[in-house]
């Protein structure tokens, strides 16, 4: 699995919420003015739109991929008599959720099957506020990662670390120890992870130079 290089004109946090958004079916304007409401735009308003839009037709499947059978029986809307008995509860929260507060595109058979398997990963992230909505993007991401056959060490870190437990105190410990190299920008990632790695590699070039 390759890893998808960030363009230049993006932070990694911006990046990351480009990419969450879009795997949730987002198109590119909307998702520079979410960008924009969230204050990821810098003082010039970048990224600007066309950017923006270029990074979303960038993580459009490939064409191969989207005449799949598989892939488009996972972007059916997800239905209860698609997920087990027991799993059934947990996606019931997050339908709901998605109905009454957002504007989102309805869960789908290939999200409801990360739902779950995050939710087993990490029972105790539904409870907390917004935690139907984080497993929900995570969801996403996860999907659309690996129907590109690319790789999800930045989730499993996040998930592993769980920065909704700490605060992100041991996430931003991993990262200020050189243990982690990215971070993905949940939305219990704490703005310290992202000051932390911006550090470390200062610090690497740096050294580098000398």
């Amino acid at each position: 699995m390759a890893t998808r290089k960030r363009p230049r004109a993006v932070t990694i946090r911006q990046y990351r919420e480009i990419e969450t958004l879009a795997a949730a079916g987002w198109r590119g304007k909307a998702i520079h003015t979410e960008l924009g409401q969230l204050g990821l735009l810098d003082e010039d308003g970048r990224p600007d739109e066309r950017t923006v839009q270029r990074i979303v037709a960038d993580l459009a499947p490939s064409e191969e991929t989207a005449q799949s059978e598989v892939w488009h029986h996972a972007r059916e809307r997800w239905q209860l008599n698609s997920t087990e008995p027991e799993d059934a509860a947990i996606m019931l929260r997050v339908l709901a959720g998605v109905l009454s507060t957002t504007s989102w595109r309805l869960p789908t058979v290939g999200q409801a099957e990360w739902v779950v398997r995050l939710h087993t990963a990490a029972p105790d992230l539904i409870e907390q506020p917004g935690g139907w909505l984080e497993l929900y993007r995570f969801a996403s991401v996860y999907q659309l990662r690996i129907e590109r056959g690319e790789p999800t060490f930045d989730l499993d870190d996040y998930f592993a670390l769980a920065p909704w437990r700490d605060g992100g105190a041991a996430y931003v410990a991993a990262i200020r120890s050189g243990r982690l190299t990215t971070v993905h920008g949940g939305r219990f990632t704490p703005q310290a992870a992202f000051d932390a790695l911006h550090e470390v590699a200062k610090r690497q070039k740096g050294t580098a130079k000398s």
